[in-house]
């Protein structure tokens, strides 16, 4: 995968995770390949190559790897990112179901979607973020609604 185009160096991470390939070549600035987020390197292995003077572009050589998760969120990360073309609710789903399996504890996938489908109820309702003024997203969004009326 290779783009020079200024703004591509996000995108980068972006595409190599859509495409899931076994190898690629991201060459992008380096504010956006150093460092690379967990999600990337939880399915794959980064291996700079030598660039330009100062060291940009960023070239990487990424290879998928097999290495053992680290942890339980390592694990879901990596079922998500080598698994690309399911549902965002899916491969949530899948993924706990996937770390489950790995702890021998069993679990239906009525049972993941339920935590899955908790979590984002929580999420939405009842977690203050900080963007939004410490509110939830669904408080925060009555608030701008009643604000903007």
């Amino acid at each position: 995968m290779i783009n020079t185009h200024p703004d591509y160096g996000a995108a980068a991470q972006r595409t190599l995770l859509l495409a899931a390939p076994d190898r690629a070549v991201l060459i992008a600035p380096r504010r956006d390949v150093d460092p690379l987020p967990r999600l990337v390197t939880a399915a794959f292995q980064i291996a700079p190559v030598r660039a330009g003077a100062g060291g940009e572009p960023a070239v990487v050589l990424a290879t998928r790897h097999d290495r053992a998760p680290a942890d339980g969120a390592e694990s879901v990360l990596r079922h998500i990112a080598l698994h690309p073309g399911a549902k965002v609710v899916n491969a949530w789903r899948d993924a706990l179901l996937a770390l489950a399996r790995d702890a021998g504890t069993p679990m239906t996938k009525n049972e993941a979607r339920a935590r899955v489908a908790a979590w984002i109820e929580d999420y939405n309702h009842n977690r203050r973020h900080s963007a939004c003024g410490m509110m939830s997203p669904v408080a925060w969004e009555l608030a701008a609604g009643r604000e903007a009326a």
